[in-house]
C-alpha cells in the first residue's frame, strides 16, 4: 500500500506518515459524502445553523492545537497565523 509523509519544511523533520486509500475506498467515501450532501441540502438555513455553530465552536476550542498543526505542516511561524 502506498503512503504519504508530511514534513515540516522549516526544519525538514518528518511529522507523520499516512497510508493512502485504494481507489475503491476513495469512491466509497465520495458516495457517502454525496449522500450526506443530498440530505444536507434539504435543510433550511435555520436547521443548518446549530450544526455550523457547533463546528465553529469546536474550531475555536481547538484553535491552539490547529495553529500548532498548521505551523508544523507549513513551516511558518506561529505568530504568522491568521485566525
Amino acid at each position: 500500500m502506498s503512503a504519504i509523509t508530511t514534513n515540516n519544511p522549516a526544519i525538514e523533520k518528518e511529522i507523520q506518515t499516512c497510508n493512502l486509500m485504494t481507489e475503491q475506498e476513495g469512491t466509497d467515501r465520495i458516495e457517502v459524502c454525496h449522500a450526506a450532501f443530498l440530505e444536507w441540502r434539504r435543510l433550511t438555513h435555520h436547521e443548518r445553523a446549530p450544526f455550523l455553530t457547533k463546528i465553529g465552536q469546536k474550531l475555536r476550542d481547538h484553535a491552539d492545537k490547529l495553529a500548532a498543526l498548521m505551523t508544523r505542516d507549513t513551516g511558518k511561524l506561529l505568530k504568522d497565523r491568521h485566525l
